[in-house]
């Protein structure tokens, strides 16, 4: 509904799709976005690898091996400002990039 439900854990929580039944419409959140974004480079059979980044205000990160041995790495950056940031990602080396301000970015390694 146009609330975020219903749920199966009986939340009223953010979705990616609003359905309005009144109005027969429907609306694509951002997170149908980010989604969708994110299975463009995140294979099946990937591995969540452990992301240690040097900023953690309003920066947020996860990293996945895909089974062709490449990381893909998706990072948000809530600020209202760039930020400069290296990320660890699970023993495998750093990663130096400057996120620009609210922005949602993939880094391919």
């Amino acid at each position: 509904d146009t609330t975020g439900g219903p749920s199966w854990a009986k939340n009223q929580v953010d979705s990616p799709i609003l359905v309005n039944s009144s109005s027969d419409e429907f609306y694509r959140q951002p997170m149908f976005y980010a989604m969708g974004h994110a299975s463009k480079f995140v294979e099946r059979e990937g591995v969540r690898l452990q992301v240690t980044p040097t900023v953690t205000r309003d920066v947020h990160a996860t990293a996945v091996q895909n089974p062709d041995g490449r990381i893909v790495v998706i990072m948000l950056n809530k600020n209202t400002v760039n930020v400069q940031a290296s990320i660890g990602i699970g023993g495998k080396g750093w990663v130096n990039i400057e996120l620009p301000a609210s922005s949602f970015a993939t880094i391919l390694c």
